[in-house]
């Protein structure tokens, strides 16, 4: 069930899983971010009518209109994604090469590094920590970007493990120093629809990108859907590069069909955001240092210990071994670098209750 430690992301191992005689359906996958709300029954219909015998629409126009009047935009400031993970490695093949250098705020999705070193580029990361709660280093990230002049500084907004959010007022530095050096700040909101409104960053400008995931938003991960909203000049530069009908016609449908329906996806997000506070603070009586969060998803570390001894297992593949068997996958951070670290996409009340009460019943792991 579980991947391997230098597994990059979350996720079921299908593969494993059929090996195993198990259903990919029996399992309760907290190592993935996902909206646990069901699909809207619309989605599901518009989906279900759509005709799979003609091509789809290679500009996705319709959908790009629909995700315009979302982001209070024109559709040519939207380039719709085969979910965010091609938006990325499009992004890194429209504008790096051997010659380029990025900065990557981590700890931080693999893919970021991936497309880098596919281009042969030059990388820095510069790291929050856990002693300082992963706070991201502002500051520090001003003046790497300042000094160093990166042709792209990713960072992820809510952030990927740590959950941390980079405010308006900092971001704006970022912004202005990226303007400086010619930067291109790429922001990548996968999971932003589950922030509060009142936080939110909405600025753009012609050296912003920012990545969104309908998969995420509306719990549709299996159509693969996103999309890039920035500058017409750079969009046009990134769109050379995606093959033609990356974006099916029945993820088309389904996006346009989700955006009509905001008002009931708006309160499934509401109702994450409270549940994550419930459930983050369930967890924190069970002597687990609980980080704080601005998404559907939360780090927590597992026992006090200041280093995992050389050869030794960390706490979150002890603890995943034990949780196989009652068909509950997390996410272990040892990819992350964090062993004893673990992150929690949070489900449904009731399948967050199963977690927590197999959590405590396996505590003498750290203990």
């Amino acid at each position: 069930m579980k991947k391997s430690k230098s597994g990059s992301h979350g996720g079921l191992d299908y593969g494993k899983l059929r090996e195993k005689g198990i259903r990919p359906e029996d399992i309760m996958d907290f190592s993935v971010s996902i909206n646990p709300y069901p699909v809207h029954e619309r989605v599901l219909k518009a989906v279900k009518d759509c005709d799979l015998t003609r091509y789809p629409d290679s500009g996705a126009r319709e959908l790009r209109e629909n995700i315009a009047g979302y982001e209070g935009c024109g559709p040519d400031e939207i380039l719709a994604v085969n979910g965010t993970s091609q938006g990325i490695h499009l992004i890194g093949q429209a504008f790096l090469d051997d010659k380029s250098n990025v900065l990557i705020s981590a700890p931080a999705y693999s893919q970021y590094r991936k497309i880098s070193e596919l281009r042969k580029t030059r990388i820095e990361e510069i790291t929050s920590v856990p002693e300082d709660d992963f706070r991201p280093p502002v500051d520090r990230m001003i003046e790497k970007i300042k000094n160093d002049r990166p042709k792209l500084f990713w960072i992820c907004n809510p952030n990927n493990p740590t959950g941390t959010y980079v405010i308006n007022k900092d971001l704006k530095k970022i912004e202005a120093a990226a303007v400086e050096t010619g930067t291109i700040v790429i922001i990548d909101e996968a999971y932003v629809a589950f922030t509060r409104d009142e936080i939110r960053f909405r600025d753009t400008s012609a050296n912003i990108l920012r990545l969104n995931s309908m998969t995420k938003d509306y719990g549709i991960p299996g159509l693969r859907l996103g999309y890039i909203h920035g500058d017409p000049g750079l969009l046009g530069e990134i769109a050379r590069y995606q093959p033609e009908w990356s974006i099916s016609a029945p993820a088309q449908k389904a996006g346009i069909a989700c955006l009509k329906e905001r008002e009931y996806y708006r309160s499934t997000w509401k109702q994450v955001r409270e549940e994550t506070d419930r459930f983050r603070n369930s967890l924190s009586g069970l002597g687990l240092k609980v980080y704080g969060t601005e998404s559907n998803f939360f780090m927590a570390k597992l026992g006090s210990r200041k280093a995992v001894p050389e050869g030794a297992e960390g706490y979150a593949a002890q603890l995943q071994k034990k949780l196989e068997p009652r068909l509950m996958q997390i996410r272990d951070c040892t990819s992350f670098g964090l062993p004893d670290h673990i992150r929690i996409g949070v489900h449904s009340m009731e399948n967050n209750n199963r977690l927590l009460d197999a959590l405590n019943e396996e505590r003498s792991i750290w203990e």
